[in-house]
């Protein structure tokens, strides 16, 4: 967190999203699953300016951001087996199936991208929504900064009023009349 405010805390101003939640969450992602540091500043600019998923002649993009996270993480995990370290990514890589055989690496690359695209997408929405939150209430900051024990239920309560993830799903399996509807 310290990081990635020294980036702009001497300007006096940012534009949260992009200069503070979307790189904080990146790294924060990263060091979880066990990127390695001297990869950092290449992922972030890599997805500076990245709308994951958007495609077509309108796509900020030129090339496909996943694709490169497919290439990256094929690499930590190929290295994982060979050389294991005290990260996720090596627990994904030690992995097996219940009957004791060992995961394709395609398979536990396409788990490990997935964990840093979903990861990093999730946690930016909640940050910033947590940011607005308190911005639309004055007085929520000290409330929180004098008692920081509220931290967690507050960021719950965000997860709870603004889902970082919005969609719907038809569930029913069979066309099912309930009351007149």
């Amino acid at each position: 967190a310290d990081q990635q405010l020294d980036t702009f805390l001497a300007n006096g101003s940012c534009e949260f999203l992009t200069s503070y939640a979307k790189p904080f969450s990146l790294l924060v992602i990263a060091d979880l699953l066990g990127v390695p540091s001297e990869d950092h500043e290449e992922f972030k600019s890599v997805f500076a300016l990245e709308t994951v998923g958007e495609l077509g002649a309108e796509a900020p993009t030129s090339h496909n951001p996943l694709e490169w996270l497919n290439e990256k993480f094929y690499a930590y995990i190929e290295d994982r087996r060979r050389t294991p370290r005290q990260d996720v990514l090596t627990e994904l890589a030690q992995a097996k199936h219940e009957d004791g055989s060992t995961p394709e690496i395609e398979d536990v690359m396409n788990l490990s991208t997935f964990l840093f695209a979903a990861g990093t997408e999730t946690t930016t929405k909640l940050v910033s929504s947590a940011m607005r939150f308190i911005g639309d209430k004055p007085g929520s900051e000290k409330v929180l900064r004098d008692d920081r024990s509220k931290i967690g239920a507050f960021l719950e309560e965000t997860l709870r009023l603004e889902s970082p993830v919005k969609s719907h799903f038809r569930m029913a399996r069979t066309t099912t009349k309930i009351g007149e509807v």
